[in-house]
């Protein structure tokens, strides 16, 4: 909707965007079936598992480092190889819809014309696009980021202790991060007060 609120047509600014279920859009929902059963059943499992086991409290800052330390890079490289999956694959016949088949959604998208459609993009300015990529990196930061000297820590941690992070050693590494991190403050803690 930012990126039309100037536009004067008849898809301009809220009209861009609908809000609600989508029983006539069988493709978003194909899309999103297909990403939770490839993708996201398997981290909720992995991390409800965590704190079902007691290795997350959901109020310690030491828990949602670590999980962000450990988890964030494994899952932004899986979303991002099933979007390189899912833009890449060839579609198939439907009944009763008419839709271009044998083709994959990224040639359909840059070559609309070999397969029936045309072009609806819309330029965008420069300026647009920094204040959305700044919106992006603010909201990043605020969200996800761990405090740099967590963040040099866990990794000096990691690599003294030979921790690969991969989506089949993601559990291990989270949970020895954590015990590291939790000693370190038991044993400061403990200075403390002697």
């Amino acid at each position: 909707m930012f990126l039309r609120r100037n536009s004067s047509d008849q898809h301009a600014f809220s009209n861009s965007d609908i809000m609600g279920p989508s029983p006539l859009n069988q493709k978003i929902e194909c899309s999103w079936s297909t990403f939770l059963k490839r993708v996201l059943i398997r981290w909720q499992e992995e991390l409800m598992g965590l704190h079902r086991d007691g290795w997350y409290d959901r109020h310690s800052c030491i828990d949602k480092w670590c999980m962000v330390f450990v988890y964030l890079p494994l899952i932004q490289h899986d979303i991002g190889a099933f979007q390189l999956w899912w833009n890449n694959h060839k579609i198939r016949h439907q009944r009763q819809v008419w839709l271009p088949i044998g083709a994959a959604p990224n040639d359909i998208y840059a070559f609309p014309h070999l397969y029936g459609g045309h072009q609806c993009g819309f330029t965008v300015s420069d300026r647009d696009l920094a204040e959305v990529a700044r919106e992006k990196t603010l909201n990043y930061e605020q969200s996800a980021r761990v405090p740099q000297d967590f963040y040099n820590e866990a990794t000096n941690f990691t690599a003294t202790n030979h921790l690969t992070l991969e989506i089949s050693t993601a559990e291990e590494c989270y949970i020895q991060l954590r015990r590291h991190f939790m000693l370190e403050r038991s044993a400061l803690q403990s200075s403390i007060y002697v």
